[in-house]
């Protein structure tokens, strides 16, 4: 399987060994949002960055935002979400992130940490990739009697393998944003569907189309 290496780290004196690792990207956790010791040894390495925003102040996560971009070559992509073991959805304040997508020009991702065992991780996350999130976290578990740290939003494999076909499957379904670019079953459909301007009298020499000898139909 080619899968990415991706690293939480909670403290700087870490980051050198992470780094024999050779990680793909780094996650950094909202409670290090104004730790520069972890930004500024994170930054330095060039490499992607999810950085976590939830139940963070703007001050907190422009902050981060800054230490980045002044020193990191990576791509930096916000995180949204938080940990309620499991969070209810009445708490999300899923608008926020259309906020952060207006306020900065980053990627936006969502961590969910709804229940693992319910029907919502399906839903919720159905309905952010509907706002523009385009990277999930999602936590797994090989079974659901494994204990351990976010087991309450933790899925099984087998509800795992569901949610990543249906994310795939949703994010095919988004298309593009050109309303002058058609794709095949587009263009079938404006063929049959779209009118056309047709006269439908015998037109003389010399004469005058007027709008009785014309109809809009379908053709």
């Amino acid at each position: 399987l080619k899968i990415k290496k991706a690293v939480c780290v909670y403290e700087h004196k870490s980051i050198s060994f992470i780094e024999t690792l050779n990680p793909s990207l780094y996650k950094i956790n909202s409670s290090d949002l104004s730790n520069p010791l972890v930004l500024n040894e994170v930054a330095i390495t060039n490499r992607d960055i999810n950085l976590s925003v939830g139940a963070s102040s703007l001050k907190e996560i422009e902050y981060a935002i800054n230490c980045f971009v002044k020193k990191s070559k990576g791509k930096l992509t916000l995180m949204y979400g938080f940990q309620s073991f499991p969070t209810n959805n009445f708490f999300l304040n899923l608008n926020k992130i259309k906020t952060l997508s207006n306020l900065f020009n980053l990627d936006i991702g969502f961590q969910d940490h709804s229940d693992g065992n319910s029907f919502y991780p399906f839903i919720i996350n159905s309905f952010v990739m509907g706002m523009g999130v385009r990277v999930f976290e999602q936590h797994l578990r090989s079974t659901l009697k494994m204990k351990g740290v976010d087991q309450e939003s933790s899925m099984n494999k087998k509800e795992f393998l569901k949610f990543s076909n249906l994310m795939r499957e949703l994010n095919s379904s988004l298309g593009n944003f050109d309303l002058n670019q058609f794709n095949i079953e587009e263009k079938k459909y404006r063929k049959f569907q779209k009118k056309s301007l047709v006269y439908f009298n015998n037109f003389k020499k010399n004469s005058f189309i007027n709008k009785k000898d014309i109809s809009i139909l379908r053709i």
